[in-house]
């Protein structure tokens, strides 16, 4: 049984992510894997071409996000079901139609935002770039148990899992941390790869967008872990320590059966005041929100 891919990004990541949709959708195939996960940052772009892409190639696709928490951290989303996935859309939308748009991004979700929009999504603790991760750095185990905590009580034990990543030397340690941290409040763990790019080839590609986003140049970065899509001997030998945490994506992929419903028109149904014309309406709508976004 191989581990299932369930922390990749794309291009649609906008500079956070190298392949494109079908570039990933083929490489996947190549590898005989049943289904893999699309997490884009802060975006569901590339959403609908990952789901008709991969009914095409036979492969389920997981539909999720990496959505930005608490202060620039990271936490996975994915959609179990039709729910989940509207939960998903709603949090997106959140962070992305704020009118501080990108103060928005930059500070990302409060918990808080979460509550009521959990049901059918399944929360992956966002790895080397979670919450989790950053309170252990910083030696805050405390800070780590309450956030296990605070994800079980808005997802059930059932739904929050915690990310073990093995990426760089010393990713093993932090990775026995977390899976005794994870036993001790009766949650499971989860082996992934936070995937940024298909071969090791395309490492540089990968160094130049980070110099975009960063607004450095080449020459002053620093040096980059491999974020390629580790083949499945690979996770196999990296995660040998955690046999579970392997057998839990298969776990997750099972749970995730949303099928997006493509090729169907959804319109929305309007409580007009009596006697107002639609067209009236919405053109009321628009200045009204014009007025709130930019004022005169």
């Amino acid at each position: 049984m191989h581990a299932i891919p369930l922390h990749l990004h794309s291009h649609w990541s906008l500079l956070d992510g190298v392949p494109s949709v079908r570039e990933s959708v083929d490489f996947v195939q190549a590898l005989g894997l049943p289904a893999f996960a699309l997490t884009d940052t802060n975006a569901l772009y590339g959403a609908v071409e990952f789901a008709s892409r991969c009914r095409d190639a036979g492969i389920r696709p997981i539909i999720g996000a990496e959505l930005t928490v608490a202060g620039g951290h990271s936490v996975v989303f994915l959609a179990q079901d039709r729910e989940g996935y509207a939960n998903l859309c709603h949090l997106v939308t959140r962070l992305q139609a704020a009118p501080d748009r990108e103060a928005s991004l930059a500070r990302g979700l409060a918990l808080s935002d979460l509550d009521g929009h959990t049901h059918g999504l399944i929360a992956l603790s966002g790895g080397c770039a979670g919450l989790l991760d950053a309170a252990l750095r910083e030696g805050d185990g405390q800070r780590a148990e309450s956030l296990v905590q605070d994800f079980t009580n808005l997802f059930g034990r059932d739904r929050f899992f915690v990310e073990l990543q093995i990426i760089e030397a010393g990713d093993g340690a932090k990775a026995a941390v977390l899976h005794s941290l994870a036993g001790r409040m009766g949650v499971r763990t989860v082996a992934t790869h936070d995937i940024r790019y298909l071969s090791p080839g395309d490492a540089p590609r990968y160094r130049v967008l980070a110099a975009m986003r960063q607004s450095q140049s080449l020459k002053d970065l620093p040096s980059m872990p491999d974020l390629s899509f580790p083949v499945p001997e690979d996770m196999q030998r990296r995660f040998r320590d955690f046999p579970t945490a392997l057998d839990n994506t298969n776990l997750v992929a099972e749970m995730c059966r949303f099928d997006l419903p493509l090729g169907e028109l959804h319109f929305p149904t309007l409580d007009l005041p009596p006697g107002r014309a639609p067209r009236d309406e919405l053109w009321t709508l628009a200045l009204a929100g014009a007025m709130q976004r930019y004022g005169e």
